[in-house]
């Protein structure tokens, strides 16, 4: 079933993090620093849309089943199984810059910090990537369809 229908993994990733959202403390926090600005993300929150990009994305892939758009499998592994694993990553680093509670954090730590912020930066390009490919998989397959003469049985 998972193997003809791959979208189904964003569908089971959508209920996970939905259900992890309203399980999770509101404490942690994801810093990235870019330049001069400073982004303070809420775990919470970030769980929250990432289930609804989840969640809108399967929906997405069950009305182009709907209507019979046959997309490249190959394509959809690479964007299911590239969104959650950086999905995966992204909040794995935000675990690891968290590791030690605020108040233990002293200037020998903050000198030390290793940078998360280009690792946040390489995911979200990855994911943004993987996006693109994605539109542009339901654009040929669109185009394809458009093209092949419709035979009425």
């Amino acid at each position: 079933m998972i193997r003809n229908k791959p979208y189904l993994l964003l569908i089971v990733g959508f209920a996970l993090l939905t259900i992890f959202c309203f399980l999770a403390n509101s404490e942690p926090t994801i810093v990235c620093n870019i330049y001069d600005s400073y982004y303070v993300l809420n775990v919470k929150y970030s769980m929250l849309f990432y289930a609804y990009l989840f969640g809108s994305a399967s929906l997405l892939y069950l009305f182009l089943d709907s209507f019979k758009i046959n997309l490249s499998r190959m394509v959809i592994w690479f964007h299911v199984l590239g969104t959650i694993i950086m999905m995966l990553f992204f909040f794995c680093i935000g675990y690891l810059s968290n590791e030690l509670p605020a108040q233990e954090k002293g200037i020998d730590y903050l000198l030390d910090t290793p940078n998360y912020s280009i690792y946040y930066l390489i995911i979200t390009l990855i994911l943004i990537c993987l996006q693109i490919l994605f539109i542009i998989n339901i654009f040929v397959s669109v185009i394809k369809k458009m093209k092949t003469p419709h035979t009425f049985k």
